[in-house]
Formats: structure tokens, sequence, C-alpha cells
């Protein structure tokens, strides 16, 4: 199942469930910039065996970007030993572009965080990638202000409650935004 829009330009689908390229590929066959999927795409990837070649997750998502010709934005959890990370694969034209991790852990759960917001480079323009608990954090609203076309926030929460988080924030800082999760998405132009 999937939902689609257009917000600031960009045309963008969001895909819920399990990643499955050939089901996917009939349904997204309209030309998109952007493909986003939550975290329930995946189980829980562990880093050691793609990089061993006995797991191809992330390459799954690096193909299905080539073949689309789309930006794809798919959440993702990673273990390697004892390090959970919670984040976005990125990937467009075939290509890991990024794994962008989490910043703020303000719950203190199992995943870790790293110290840099990232900002992706589109043909359509700049996308801030919010994960998880980073859309609840003003400081990092400011700093993406400025340089980002588009916020794009992919959260682990099913309950829409970082949703309202994220609507704040937009109208505060008069940011297009779109807003995924396992449940849903929302959007604002």
């Amino acid at each position: 199942m999937y939902s689609s829009a257009k917000v600031n330009g960009f045309s963008f689908k969001v895909w819920f469930g399990k990643f499955e390229p050939a089901v996917m590929l009939k349904e997204l066959e309209i030309e998109n910039d952007i493909v986003l999927f939550g975290f329930n795409a995946f189980d829980e990837i562990d880093l050691s065996k793609e990089i061993m070649g006995e797991e191809s997750n992330i390459k799954l998502i690096s193909d299905y970007s080539a073949t689309i010709s789309a930006a794809v934005f798919c959440g993702i959890k990673t273990y390697i030993m004892d390090i959970k990370n919670i984040g976005v694969c990125v990937c467009n034209k075939g290509n890991l572009v990024d794994i962008v991790d989490r910043v703020a852990n303000p719950f203190d759960d199992e995943y870790g965080k790293t110290n840099k917001l990232k900002i992706i480079s589109t043909k359509r323009g700049k996308i801030a990638l919010l994960i998880d608990t980073d859309c609840m954090i003003d400081e990092h609203w400011k700093k993406i202000q400025k340089e980002a076309d588009i916020v794009v926030c992919i959260s682990d929460d099913n309950s829409m409650v970082l949703a309202e988080q994220v609507k704040m924030y937009s109208a505060i800082y008069s940011k297009p935004y779109i807003y995924v999760n396992a449940i849903g998405v929302e959007w604002k132009e």
C-alpha cells in the first residue's frame, strides 16, 4: 500500500509495509522525485553481514533506486556487534548515498545517536533528514531552516505523537515537510 503527493515541488510516494521490490515496481510506476519507506520495511539489519555479503538489504534499496530513477529514503535499524543505530538509508541512481543516523536520543532507548544533522541534495532541491526523535528538537529545526527546501521526518513512533511536533515546528519555521511512520504519512506545503 502506498500514498503519494507533491510538496514544495517534490513529488513523492510512501510505501507502507515490507520492502518487496517486485510488488512495489508495479505500484510505483509513476515517476517520483523521492520514495520513502518507514522503519517497518526491514527487520533489524546486521551491518557485519551486509559488509561480508551474507545479506543484501541495503543493496536491495540501492538497486531499487536505480530501477525507479528516484531517490529512496528508507528507515532502518542497524547493528554491528553491540552497537545499535536507528537511521535512514539514502540511495539514488543505484548508489548508496549515505546512512544517516539519528542525532537525538532523549528517551535513552537501546539505539545510539550521532552528532551531525544531514541535508541531502537531490535534482529537485535540498532535503533535511530528521530521524525519529530528531524531529522534536527545536535546535535541529533552527540548524536546517536556511539550507533545506523541505524536511523529511521518518519516525519509529507509531502513535503520531511526533507528527504533532513536526506540525508545530513546521509552522514556527515555515518549512514544508513530509512525516512518515509505520501507520501513516502527513505533509504540508
